[in-house]
């Protein structure tokens, strides 16, 4: 049986597990034997008890056995998490408020990230903005993401499906929709999809490349803050923005301007020189993009009516 990240993590939660129900036996019963036999009608008058030496050093010394063999079995754990396969696949982790890209050999980025089963993945995660977790339950791996410090995990795609994955560390007012998937694919289906065929598993299809804007503004975590529908969000909703008024807030004064193609890409790219009133300084900046990644954003924008 191949030993993984899932079954490692077990290891050490079982025995902690174990160890808790027994002394937690333990305790109840002692408690029980006190209460029967140091109960009043056995012993009307107090009774002075005086210390038993040989049995503190027994306590101490089975208390400090136990803390050694938790320790090596986590340290154990530790280590193997930390040690990745050769062989893994890399796939480079991107978070963002509020979402995930995954980027792999050869500069292919989804939204969600495929995987072929039977493989060890190598994440190499890293942060553009504040702290996130990346944590993948099937799995039992979780990992901060820390800006300008980035780390790694990895884990043995183990069986055909669909597992979550999801941010663990409240990275602001849409925190709790910073989502993603994990497909695991036979390895020819992943060969297919990884050479840009459209591949799908069961009902749901595989993530294509993000190349149009509206992809690129999902993918960026863009629609986590900026609506669609026009409802309330922690910035200003896309439906009717391009071409409409708006007040602005830049260098401490405030002016009304219209939304134009400039104001968009200037905004995707320094969203912190002009703050639209009402909301607060807190998008990253998309120093990364391309130009033509932000006219096509800027395109997408232009739909939402």
């Amino acid at each position: 049986m191949t030993t993984t990240t899932t079954s490692v993590v077990d290891q050490g939660l079982f025995l902690l597990l174990g160890f808790s129900v027994l002394a937690f036996a333990a305790i109840v019963a002692t408690m029980v034997y006190f209460v029967l036999r140091y109960h009043r009608s056995r012993n009307p008058r107090a009774t002075e008890v005086h210390g038993n030496p040989w049995f503190e050093v027994a306590v101490f010394s089975v208390s400090i056995v136990l803390v050694l063999v938790f320790f090596f079995v986590t340290l154990g754990g530790y280590q193997f998490l930390r040690r990745v396969p050769e062989g893994a696949l890399q796939v480079k982790v991107h978070t963002r408020q509020f979402a995930f890209s995954f980027e792999y050999p050869g500069g292919k980025v989804v939204p969600d990230m495929v995987v072929p089963v039977g493989s060890d993945i190598r994440l190499d995660i890293s942060s553009d903005d504040v702290l996130h977790g990346v944590f993948i339950p099937a799995y039992h791996i979780q990992v901060d993401a820390v800006p300008g410090m980035p780390t790694y995990a990895w884990f043995h795609a183990q069986e055909v499906g669909v597992v979550d994955l999801l941010c663990t560390v409240y990275c602001g007012t849409a925190h709790s929709g910073m989502m993603s998937k994990v497909y695991v694919v036979p390895v020819a289906d992943f060969q297919r999809w990884k050479d840009g065929e459209s591949v799908s598993l069961g009902s749901e299809k595989l993530p294509s490349v993000m190349a149009g804007g509206a992809d690129l503004l999902d993918a960026r975590g863009c629609i986590g803050c900026h609506t669609i529908d026009g409802a309330e969000s922690a910035g200003p909703s896309f439906k009717g923005l391009f071409g409409s008024k708006i007040t602005i807030v830049k260098d401490g004064q405030k002016s009304v301007i219209e939304v134009d193609e400039a104001y968009l890409a200037a905004s995707i790219r320094k969203p912190g020189e002009s703050i639209v009133l009402g909301f607060d300084d807190m998008m990253p900046p998309g120093d990364d993009l391309k130009d033509e990644e932000v006219e096509d954003m800027v395109e997408a924008i232009k739909t939402f009516k």
